[in-house]
């Protein structure tokens, strides 16, 4: 360390401070300073001994990504979207990421394992998923916290402003000239999905935007679909176009059933964009899971990169001061060409059959 400061002109202590990403005891080291201390530590091939460097600061610099695994799929191509930005972002701070995985009955052995300076220095979990034990294991520890996708009282809790997104949906129809829609997605009750459906309701009603009860196909409250979305959304779809609605436009709020909904109309011969119109959610799309190729659907994208920035930062105590309890994080809109602009002749929308 005494050579790294000696090259770089700087004292140890500042090399210290600088490659603990530039924070210790409140105190910050220049982004210039820092870049001329990792510069000269490079050119000595110099590294941090990770054992000493805890002992000494009496912190292990691991945070854990607590898992329910009965919740939790591997297989979801945004998880690593949200992981992998989370991960550099922790390494640029010093700080490991594991995974780890309790079962809600071994709260012992989970209060152990969060005990201070045992482990971890902060964890993150799926709020959403946590059970009502492991919530209070994690608040009895006292360890910094962060909740993804759901609010939980004493974790920072980081949130997808899904309503707004569904606002945010109507809108983009009325904008391109429909005023009928409807809606194809799981029963309004089911919380992953409330926000998305919710908003677009009371937007579509404040708007003028008709969502004719006999175009919402939702499945039922206690209907387990998971991993047959694709299968079922065709189905539903072929039924509504059988039914002759009125309708030629619908917000699926995941790309789970609008991939089942595309592939029906390419087998029907529909042209999407053209004769019928689908907005969606998720943008798997963009995230390389793209079932016929090159993307098609105009999705929402939620900021995962952004929400997996913003959790490192917590958990590595870059985040100083008041933290606030709960940040939410607006999906953003990717255009790709799979609803249609209806012109001024068109907004009397006539049914639509199968072809």
């Amino acid at each position: 360390m005494e050579d790294v400061a000696r090259r770089a002109g700087v004292s140890p202590m500042t090399v210290s401070l600088a490659l603990r990403a530039g924070w210790e005891n409140g105190h910050h080291v220049s982004a210039a300073t820092r870049q001329r201390v990792l510069a000269a530590a490079n050119a000595l091939g110099y590294s941090m001994h990770p054992a000493a460097r805890a002992l000494r600061h009496g912190c292990s610099y691991n945070i854990g990504f607590h898992i329910n695994l009965t919740a939790f799929q591997w297989g979801v191509p945004a998880w690593s979207n949200v992981i992998l930005p989370m991960q550099r972002e922790l390494w640029k701070s010093g700080y490991q990421l594991g995974f780890y995985h309790f079962r809600p009955e071994d709260s012992a052995e989970f209060g152990e394992f969060l005990s201070s300076g045992r482990s971890v220095d902060g964890i993150v979990t799926l709020g959403r998923n946590l059970s009502r034990r492991e919530t209070e294991v994690i608040r009895a520890s006292g360890i910094r916290a962060v909740s993804l996708y759901e609010k939980l009282a004493g974790f920072v809790s980081l949130l997808i402003d899904e309503e707004a997104a569904g606002r945010a949906a109507a809108d983009y129809l009325y904008e391109r000239g429909h005023r009928r829609a409807g809606i194809l997605a799981h029963d309004i009750r089911v919380k992953r999905w409330s926000g998305r459906l919710t908003g677009f309701r009371e937007r579509a009603a404040q708007i003028g935007l008709e969502v004719p009860a006999e175009a919402e196909l939702l499945s039922g409250p206690d209907e387990d679909i998971a991993g047959s979305e694709r299968r079922v959304a065709r189905e539903r779809f072929r039924r509504f176009l059988a039914d002759g609605a009125a309708v030629r436009c619908l917000w699926v709020p995941s790309d789970y059933l609008a991939f089942g909904v595309v592939e029906e109309m390419d087998e029907q011969g529909l042209r999407l964009g053209r004769d019928f119109s689908v907005l969606s959610y998720d943008n798997f799309e963009g995230m390389g899971l793209a079932p016929w190729g090159k993307p098609r659907l105009t999705s929402f994208c939620p900021p995962l990169a952004e929400i997996g920035q913003r959790a490192a930062a917590i958990l590595a105590g870059e985040v100083r001061g008041n933290e606030p309890d709960c940040l939410r994080f607006l999906p953003q809109l990717v255009e790709r060409g799979s609803v249609a602009e209806v012109g001024a002749k068109e907004k009397s929308v006539g049914k639509v059959g199968t072809r």
